[in-house]
């Protein structure tokens, strides 16, 4: 009789080719998901025109921020923050209700 013999995937116990049903975002690790709340895209253009600025990192430097903060935000692994709100509206004169409307779902 022969042997046959089975790998193990060390993670689940379970044969390779045997994966749990997992959802598709369990998969991805916790700091390449994309959160599902409100499109910042349309608010950092918004800033960007209206400051005047070519790019994230002079609105960054402006700021005052890291440049990776900006970047997660604008790529939806970071909300948009009290305090970025409060720092736009410091920075711009504009008032929070409009910096929100600019937000999309």
């Amino acid at each position: 009789m022969e042997h046959q013999a089975q790998t193990w995937n060390g993670t689940a116990n379970r044969p390779q080719g045997q994966q749990e049903d997992k959802p598709a975002e369990a998969s991805i690790p916790p700091n390449r998901r994309r959160l599902p709340w409100l499109k910042p895209h349309p608010l950092l253009d918004f800033i960007l025109s209206r400051m005047n600025l070519p790019n994230d990192a002079a609105l960054c430097r402006r700021l005052e921020v890291k440049p990776y903060y900006i970047s997660k935000v604008r790529n939806r692994r970071e909300r948009v923050s009290a305090e970025l709100l409060i720092a736009l509206h410091e920075e711009t004169g504009i008032s929070i209700r409009e910096l929100k409307s600019h937000l999309e779902v």
